[in-house]
């Protein structure tokens, strides 16, 4: 229990550091208030997670349907990455040094390792997304050449949704989700879990998007389109508990890729470790509530 509260505490607090480093004049040019492990870490019936690491990197796109011609390299994007370590898949502990495809990850308070947003050129299909890590007491050293097998799944945009929701009202809220190439040719590798959230302004200088729920959760996705959505009473309660207020927020989908990997090393220590690397694409709209 005493792991899970941990847990709780770690992705919220770790959601503030986010929301407090990027700018807020452009939707493109940062992360939303949504940690990289949303849904993907998660504590068992016995208090630890599944993996001793995971590592994340998000591709996040402008959102847009395919137009005539254009490729997945056409469209605009900002890398992000995320690393978490962990000792007997219970305890959140630190390693000497993380980069990911060139950008060193930054640790901060809680135990995430995070790195601001990044513009280098990136291929969808290639992307040669290399991971080093510099491991610690607990963690082994990891420099080896994956990335043939970090790819970023095929990506899904926020084809319809309601671009206002009325608060002090039991209407739904609803979002429809549509696989971004409509054209024949290459498709990326198929999505593990795909995800869309619905996020809401709170009067908190420091928390001022809250994540109201995954009101999406799909599996080994292959649908052109998807939709979800959220039952309008629980929109109330939330807004009667003065959880959100009105104001701009914004709704999310993220596509998601799995890629479990053993890995061993003679330093600092011999150890052996299933580690979890997920690459994501990601992309957002605003949505306002009155």
């Amino acid at each position: 229990m005493k792991t899970l509260f941990a847990f709780l505490a770690f992705v919220f607090l770790s959601s503030l550091i986010f929301q407090n480093s990027y700018s807020q004049s452009e939707q493109i040019q940062k992360i939303n208030r949504l940690s990289l492990n949303s849904e993907i870490m998660k504590v068992n019936s016995s208090g630890t997670f599944e993996y001793d690491a995971y590592l994340f990197c998000m591709r996040k796109v402008v959102n847009g349907k395919q137009l005539p011609a254009q490729q997945y390299d056409d469209v605009s994007y900002r890398i992000y990455a995320e690393a978490v370590f962990l000792k007997d898949k219970r305890e959140f502990v630190d390693v000497d040094g993380v980069t990911c495809a060139g950008m060193t990850l930054r640790r901060n308070a809680f135990g995430l390792y995070e790195v601001a947003a990044d513009t280098s050129n990136m291929s969808s299909l290639s992307p040669g997304v290399v991971w080093n890590v510099q491991g610690g007491l607990y963690t082994p050293q990891f420099y080896e050449d994956i990335t043939s097998s970090l790819k970023f799944p095929e990506f899904y945009y926020i084809h319809s949704y309601g671009n206002n929701i009325t608060l002090n009202s039991d209407d739904p809220w609803n979002i429809t989700v549509r696989k971004w190439k409509e054209d024949a040719g290459f498709a990326l590798e198929r999505p593990d879990m795909l995800f869309t959230w619905i996020l809401g302004p709170t009067n908190n200088p420091n928390d001022n998007l809250r994540n109201l729920q995954a009101c999406g959760r799909f599996q080994n996705v292959t649908q052109t389109d998807l939709t979800a959505g959220v039952d309008g009473k629980y929109i109330r309660s939330v807004f009667e508990g003065a959880k959100i207020i009105p104001g701009e927020g914004c709704a999310v989908v993220r596509t998601v890729k799995l890629i479990p990997k053993n890995v061993f090393s003679s330093l600092p220590l011999p150890m052996n470790q299933n580690w979890l690397f997920v690459m994501i694409v990601e992309t957002e709209v605003p949505v306002t509530f009155n």
